[in-house]
């Protein structure tokens, strides 16, 4: 067992009882902490001989990760700004994300927690093939005006599941939904999933500012938090 810990009763806990622990910065929203959390665990599983040396792959992640940040930075203009672009054309509209069952899928429910948390909008998630036996149906005539459907793609997909993105999304949008791609960048697994979230990161972000709301703030959960220790 190992505590991935900012500190506090955790780590005094794990120390009580002789477990390895990775302290990580305090004071961080857990959606802001994701590199620490993410890579603390790694670095330990690799530690323990779990999975393979990550060296390489965490290089070129960090790599990926800096040109994306670049190319959406604040000061970059949305008429070559992806992040910038794609916040703009969702607009109003309710995200729908999709990916491929595991680097995309795992991407896709990022994008919607950030969604909900950065833009305070409902947003959801589903992943490929599962939703190509029932979500699918929904997308009848008419009804996808209101909502944006987000693919978020990678070069790992299996052959039989990237052929099923090309025909789901037509339905999506003959449904009158907005339909986007968003492709990871990088050659390893880590790289591919960590900047397919960073542009969700990045593109919930800009939603939020958009709307004129601030990103940071989480009331509603500070609200019910309350509620429920008051109960």
């Amino acid at each position: 067992m190992i505590a991935v810990t900012s500190g506090g009763r955790l780590f005094a806990r794990a120390g009580e009882l002789g477990l390895a622990r990775v302290l990580v910065p305090a004071g961080l929203m857990p959606r802001a902490a994701l590199g620490y959390l993410a890579l603390g665990s790694l670095g330990a599983l690799e530690t323990a001989g779990l999975v393979p040396p990550l060296s390489e792959d965490v290089e070129e992640a960090a790599d990926e990760l800096s040109s994306l940040a670049a190319t959406c930075a604040p000061a970059v203009p949305a008429s070559v700004n992806p992040a910038k672009h794609l916040a703009r054309a969702i607009g109003d509209r309710v995200p729908v994300v999709w990916g491929a069952e595991g680097i995309g899928s795992a991407a896709a429910i990022r994008w919607k927690t950030q969604f909900n948390e950065n833009a305070k909008v409902p947003a959801f998630a589903a992943s490929m093939p599962e939703l190509d036996h029932n979500e699918v149906v929904g997308w009848s005539t008419g009804a996808g005006h209101r909502f944006a459907v987000v693919a978020l793609r990678h070069e790992g997909e299996s052959a039989d599941v990237a052929a099923r993105f090309g025909p789901s999304i037509e339905i999506a949008s003959g449904s009158g939904a907005l339909t986007q791609e968003v492709w990871a960048q990088g050659r390893s697994a880590l790289a591919r999933l960590l900047t397919l979230v960073q542009a969700g990161d990045l593109v919930a972000t800009y939603l939020g500012i958009a709307r004129d709301i601030d990103p940071s703030p989480i009331e509603a959960i500070v609200r019910l938090k309350r509620t429920l220790a008051e109960a």
